[in-house]
C-alpha cells in the first residue's frame, strides 16, 4: 500500500521544459527513484514487523503456561482500612464470598501470585530440605489459599491434593511443583519429604510434602518455570 502512490506518480510523464524547449525528466526520475526506494524499504520493514508480531502472538497462544489462562480473571486486591489482621482477613473472606455470587464465577482463591503481570524478581523460598546447601535461585515459596489448585487447574502428578480442612496456615503441609521436586530431590520420591523453615520465620518449623503438581509459568511464557513450593495461607500482608 505504501508503495502504490509513489509508483503511480513516478509513472507519469514530466511536462517540465527547459529553456531549449525540450523535456528533461532525468532529475525528476532520480527523485522518484529515491522516493520509491524509500517507500519499498519501509513497506518491507512493516511487512516483516507485522509477520513477526503475528508469529509471536501465535507462539504465545500455543505455549503451555500450565494453568487455564482462558478461564481465569486476575483481581489485585488491597485491604486499606482494617483494625487488625482478623478484620483484614474477614474483609477478604467477605470479598471472596461476594465473588462467588457473581453469575458465571465457578471458584475463587487467594494468592500472592500475579500470573504474567508481575515484574521479574529474585526467587526466594521460606522452606528448604534439611541441610540443603545447593542453589536456590530457581526455587521460591508461594502462599496460596484453599482451592488455588482447583481454580488454576494445576493437575496433580504425584501424591495428592489437600483434603477438606487440611490446607490451613497452621497445618504443616506443602505441595511442590515438578521442577521443585526435581531440583530438591533429584532421582528421589518427594512425597513424604520434610521441608525446614528458615530462621526467624513464623509458622510451622517443618512441613510435609503431600503432593507434586505440574509446572506453571507465572513470570513469562518464554522462560523455564521456577521450582514452586506452595504453602497454605489465606492472607499475606493484607494483599492477595
Amino acid at each position: 500500500l505504501v508503495t502504490m502512490v509513489p509508483l503511480r506518480l513516478g509513472a507519469r510523464p514530466s511536462s517540465n521544459l527547459n529553456g531549449l524547449g525540450t523535456s528533461s525528466t532525468r532529475p525528476v526520475r532520480k527523485r522518484t527513484f529515491a522516493v520509491v526506494s524509500l517507500q519499498v524499504g519501509l513497506g518491507f520493514a512493516l511487512l516483516m514487523g507485522g509477520a513477526l508480531t503475528v508469529v509471536s502472538l501465535a507462539n504465545a497462544w500455543r505455549m503451555d503456561s500450565g494453568y487455564r489462562r482462558d478461564r481465569m480473571v486476575l483481581l489485585e486486591v488491597f485491604v486499606n482500612r482494617y483494625s487488625d489482621s482478623a478484620d483484614a482477613l474477614g474483609q477478604l473472606e467477605d470479598f471472596e464470598r461476594a465473588l462467588r455470587r457473581i453469575p458465571g464465577v465457578e471458584r475463587a482463591a487467594f494468592s500472592t501470585i500475579q500470573p504474567l503481570f508481575t515484574r521479574r524478581m529474585t526467587a526466594w523460598t521460606a522452606y528448604l530440605p534439611d541441610g540443603w546447601s545447593g542453589p536456590t535461585d530457581r526455587i521460591q515459596s508461594r502462599p496460596v489459599s484453599d482451592g488455588f489448585f482447583d481454580v488454576m487447574g494445576l493437575p496433580i502428578v504425584e501424591g495428592r491434593l489437600p483434603a477438606a480442612g487440611e490446607w490451613t496456615p497452621d497445618q504443616p503441609v506443602a505441595i511442590v511443583s515438578r521442577t521443585a521436586a526435581r531440583l530438591l530431590w533429584p532421582g528421589q520420591n518427594p512425597i513424604g519429604r520434610q521441608l525446614v523453615a528458615r530462621p526467624n520465620l513464623r509458622g510451622p518449623a517443618r512441613r510435609l510434602v503431600i503432593g507434586v503438581v505440574a509446572d506453571a509459568r507465572f513470570s513469562a511464557l518464554d522462560e523455564d518455570p521456577n521450582g514452586e513450593i506452595y504453602l497454605p495461607d489465606r492472607i499475606v500482608r493484607g494483599r492477595t
